[in-house]
């Protein structure tokens, strides 16, 4: 499973080892793990194209991550704002903080999503943590499907997202959603 780690910059660094070296432990992938040796410095020496590059470059690790675990125990808008588009792109999102540390992230503590877990963790629990989270997640990622569709249907789910603004893989995922409610006999 391809796991995406991100975290405050200027947090915690010996836990955010931890959590990554237990990801490779698991035989997970990590999409990234330059939140270990990254720092407010680099950032500050960042041009705006460099800027800019960064920010593309981490929307496409997480829409390439299976998993996306954020460690939360310092506040960062930067890992507020990846955690709000991966959970916008229905990924299996984790949200650790170090309860030793911190309490959950206000922001987020009273949204319930179903793929979103917010869980607290410490030097002793960290291994057990990730392991019954990682689990979880990996059985709440998305099963990719492709299929052909006709142009009058790709035309029709095109107008659907510009005038309705739902992207089509949710517009159809909630067709389907419906009529597996509505259907008696597969219930």
């Amino acid at each position: 499973m391809k796991v995406h780690f991100a975290a405050a910059v200027d947090g915690d660094k010996s836990d955010f080892k931890k959590i990554c070296q237990f990801i490779h432990k698991l035989d997970h992938s990590l999409v990234t793990d330059h939140y270990l040796s990254r720092t407010l410095d680099d950032i500050d020496k960042e041009s705006p194209q460099e800027a800019k590059f960064y920010v593309e470059r981490s929307m496409n690790w997480i829409k390439t991550a299976d998993v996306v675990v954020f460690e939360t125990t310092k506040p960062d808008i930067s890992i507020g704002y990846e955690l709000a588009v991966a959970v916008s792109l229905h990924k299996p999102v984790i949200a650790l903080y170090n309860d030793k540390k911190s309490n959950p992230p206000n922001s987020i503590k009273g949204v319930e999503k179903e793929k979103l877990q917010i869980v607290g963790y410490n030097e002793d629990t960290i291994d057990d943590v990730l392991d019954i989270i990682l689990e979880n997640a990996a059985e709440s990622a998305d099963v990719r499907f492709n299929f052909f569709i006709s142009p009058a249907i790709g035309n029709y789910l095109d107008w659907i997202a510009k005038n309705k603004k739902i992207p089509r893989s949710v517009y159809l995922r909630n067709l389907i959603q419906k009529d597996m409610e509505d259907n008696e006999e597969y219930r």
